[in-house]
């Protein structure tokens, strides 16, 4: 709480040097069936911005019955930078190597379990169901 917002990019530096990622499966599920990916980050969410520095969904809408996913498809630490640098220029929607897609469930699994978390809070390990709750919080605005 120090740190404020400058935590979650101190964070993430953090990370880039000490986590080892592992492949995830990746199935997205919608009206139109199923598809499935593989990468080695995933971003679910319903919003399109954390905080003033990070625009992750541009057209994200949190009332559209959709969750959103960013599948981050590289490893390497390169990859990594590039990823930081793309959101940070608000051009990573654009990158072959991210997919952006909708659905209305997502399953994350892995060979190995990995962490997960949502709004940095630790929330278990994969595999991972994740649904949209229609009308499931009610949000008063000021």
């Amino acid at each position: 709480k120090f740190f404020g917002e400058v935590a979650y990019p101190l964070s993430l530096l953090k990370t880039f040097f000490s986590y080892t990622p592992h492949q995830l499966r990746i199935e997205v599920y919608c009206k139109g069936g199923v598809r499935v990916e593989e990468g080695y980050y995933a971003l679910v969410c319903n919003i399109g911005k954390y905080t003033r520095l990070f625009q992750m969904i541009p057209d994200a809408r949190d009332d559209d019955g959709l969750l959103d996913i960013l599948i981050f498809k590289n490893k390497d630490l390169l990859s990594q930078f590039m990823y930081l640098y793309s959101v940070l220029a608000k051009n990573h929607t654009s990158r072959s190597d991210i997919t952006h897609l909708q659905g209305e469930r997502i399953r994350i699994s892995a060979r190995q379990s990995v962490l997960a978390h949502a709004d940095a809070e630790l929330v278990g390990t994969t595999p991972l169901e994740i649904s949209v709750v229609p009308r499931a919080l009610e949000v008063i605005v000021r």
